[in-house]
This record gives structure tokens, sequence and C-alpha cells, in this order.
């Protein structure tokens, strides 16, 4: 990749909670991720992690983990984005299955949804994914 002029690579890690996996039906193997940074490491290759914080199925204990991860795996760059759910999808249509929480389902249509989780869950409040999300980041600086 990197002879044909690649130098970065994006990897949509979005959680790293088991059971968030399983609720949203995606499936993720950390040790295979792990395994893969290393080899983009081995071949300098920047990388770019992308998260989603405040998942169905997370908890704090679920983002100090992830956070840990972060630090360790240390990427060129990283996007701490909030849960957000979409019409159409089965987290906006059955959002008591997932334990989906919101401020106004139709948050789309809020000017103020960058600023503030408006989506939130059963485990965590809109604060929580908010002070994650902002501490994610400077865990990754330091």
């Amino acid at each position: 990749m990197k002879e044909n002029g690649a130098y970065r690579v994006f990897i949509g890690i979005e959680t790293l909670n088991h059971k968030s996996c399983e609720l949203v039906d995606k499936t993720q193997n950390i040790l295979d991720l792990e395994s893969r940074i290393d080899i983009l490491k081995k071949h300098k290759m920047e990388f770019h992690a992308s998260l989603i914080v405040g998942n169905p199925g997370d908890t704090i204990e679920d983002l100090e983990h992830t956070s840990k991860f972060i630090r360790k795996i240390q990427p060129t760059l990283a996007t701490f984005n909030t849960i957000k759910v979409y019409p159409g999808t089965p987290l906006y249509d059955n959002p008591d299955q997932y334990g989906i929480l919101a401020e106004d389902m139709m948050w789309f249509e809020n000017p103020d949804w960058n600023k503030r989780p408006m989506i939130y869950t059963k485990d965590l409040s809109p604060e929580q994914i908010a002070f994650y999300s902002r501490k994610m980041m400077v865990d990754m600086l330091i």
C-alpha cells in the first residue's frame, strides 16, 4: 500500500465492548485489531481510529477501557463521535430494545445537534457521553 502512495488507513473501531457489538449486530476481535495495527506500525503507516462514544450496552467502565486502549495503540488521528440514530434503522425504530433515550428523536432537525449529545442510553447520560468524548481526545494526546 505504501509503495503505491497510501500513507494513512482509516479504522472504524466504533466500540471495544463485546456486548455493544452484539446489540448492534457487529463483530469486533480486539486481538485481530491490535495485530493489524501492529502491521501498520511496522510498515510506518499512519492510521486514523474512529470510535463511537455511548453505544447501547456501553458503561463508564467500557469507556475507561476504550480510553486506555487508545493511549496504548497511539493512532495518528482519532475521532470520538457520539451515538447517532437515524430513521429506518433498528436503533431508531426500536429504541427501547437497545436502551436508547433521546432528548428528541428528531435530533437531526435540531440546530444544536452537534453541540451536545442528543442521543444517550439507559447506562450513560448525555453529560457522561460528552465528558468521555472529550476525555478520550485529551488522553490520546498525553
